[in-house]
């Protein structure tokens, strides 16, 4: 996992967040997220309504306010008892990596050092997952709405974030889900925010802006949109360079005939030569094309009757020459 997040954009309310609730927000954000008992906390504290961030504990404790800071309760000799699993809890994330700014106009990182134009997050375990446990449990039911684009660089996936009416779309969600091990948030609140993002993606342009910015993959979208060439096209430039491009996205039979798009494939994956339509597989000019797109394409062809052929026995030695083992003595004479 990252050491750092670097995040560039904004989310913003619908409105700004009542002052008095930025001040209890804050001291929610102090507390270490884990499970805690709800019935040793309530014969603890008689005034724990007033220690929450709602009047109510939640599930497991999560809206519970301690005295002790983020880990501190963990070894803490009084309240020590109070935790039930430290490796889990239902906020998404053991760290607060989100607090309202002070005119309660935007959700920003927590506590971030500033580099440029980006926004730092050390540590960020499950920055993503609480955006969806926020708007869900915390903003969506006092009416605080938040929307905005944020583009994160954490490494290899660089995930761009967007946030449409309290629905968090991120990276390639389906791919990235469970990636900070256990301390996730329920199962539950994947599945409802799942259930809002169907119904937006509905919208065409959406789906396709959403699709353009990598904030979802077309596995996830309906049917329509994996028929659709534009959407077949932005997919698998996406995927170009990934190593398992041919795992993360399916060409349509009617597009295995097209020149653009198979191309577009083989360009994000060499394997992709494995479903090339007849007339395709056939086509030398073809052949020749996507050879130099990536000689590894061989390794797919090499039940085909190119490897016999000497021109492109010729094209693949003069690009690649390790890839010439898999033609016959009769394509090197």
């Amino acid at each position: 996992m990252s050491t750092y997040a670097f995040i560039r954009g904004k989310l913003k309310f619908n409105k700004p967040v009542d002052q008095g609730f930025i001040a209890k927000y804050n001291a929610y954000s102090e507390t270490y997220h884990c499970s805690k008992s709800n019935e040793l906390i309530m014969q603890r504290y008689p005034d724990w309504k007033e220690r929450t961030l709602f009047g109510e504990l939640g599930r497991d404790g999560e809206f519970f306010i301690t005295e002790e800071q983020f880990k501190d309760i963990l070894y803490s000799q009084k309240n020590k008892d109070l935790v039930i699993d430290e490796n889990h809890g239902y906020a998404g994330s053991p760290y607060s990596n989100w607090i309202i700014s002070k005119d309660g106009s935007e959700l920003v990182p927590w506590e971030p050092k500033y580099d440029k134009d980006y926004a730092v997050i050390d540590n960020p375990q499950g920055y993503i997952d609480e955006l969806i446990y926020l708007t869900m449990k915390v903003f969506g039911p006092l009416g605080y709405i938040l929307n905005g684009e944020l583009a994160c660089d954490e490494g290899p996936d660089q995930p761009n974030i967007v946030i449409i009416n309290n629905v968090v779309f991120f990276g390639r969600s389906w791919l990235n889900r469970g990636y900070y091990g256990t301390f996730t948030i329920d199962n539950l609140l994947w599945r409802d925010n799942d259930t809002e993002q169907k119904e937006i993606l509905k919208d065409r342009d959406i789906a396709f802006k959403l699709l353009k910015l990598n904030c979802i993959s077309l596995f996830s979208l309906e049917s329509k949109y994996r028929e659709d060439r534009e959407f077949v096209l932005q997919e698998l430039s996406n995927l170009e360079g990934n190593r398992y491009a041919d795992s993360y996205t399916y060409i349509n039979s009617i597009f295995r005939n097209d020149e653009e798009v198979m191309t577009a494939a083989i360009k994000a994956s060499p394997k992709f030569a494995k479903v090339l339509d007849p007339e395709l597989l056939n086509s030398k000019k073809f052949i020749k094309k996507i050879i130099k797109i990536n000689p590894a394409v061989m390794v797919q062809l090499k039940k085909t009757k190119w490897v016999d052929d000497k021109d492109i026995y010729q094209l693949v030695a003069k690009l690649n020459k390790k890839y010439i083992k898999y033609f016959t003595e009769k394509a090197s004479q």
